[in-house]
């Protein structure tokens, strides 16, 4: 498996935690290495994972609309800006 892997290794500490995640699911049996995936491919995924199921949890817990708090997480805050907020309050509070 591990000649499969290939590829640079974690850097951060929040990698190296999705790493070791995805190396117990494949010792488990719960994934199976694809051919031409690098350990850093696999990382990625976790990780998209990871955010889908933070956002999947921030929309229901909040009740807002999924593409207002992706949209707002994708923008880089500049002065001038707060319309977005304001949209984002107003869609937690009229869902």
């Amino acid at each position: 498996m591990s000649a499969q892997l290939h590829g640079p290794l974690p850097r951060s500490r929040d990698e190296q935690r999705l790493a070791e995640l995805f190396l117990h699911d494949v010792e488990r049996g719960d994934v199976e290495v694809e051919a031409g995936m690098t350990l850093r491919d696999y990382i990625t995924r976790y990780a998209a994972r990871e955010k889908n199921e933070q956002v999947d949890k921030l929309v229901d817990r909040l009740g807002v609309n999924r593409s207002v708090v992706e949209e707002f997480l994708c923008q880089t805050y500049r002065r001038g800006e707060h319309q977005r907020v304001r949209t984002f309050r107003c869609t937690a509070f009229l869902a």
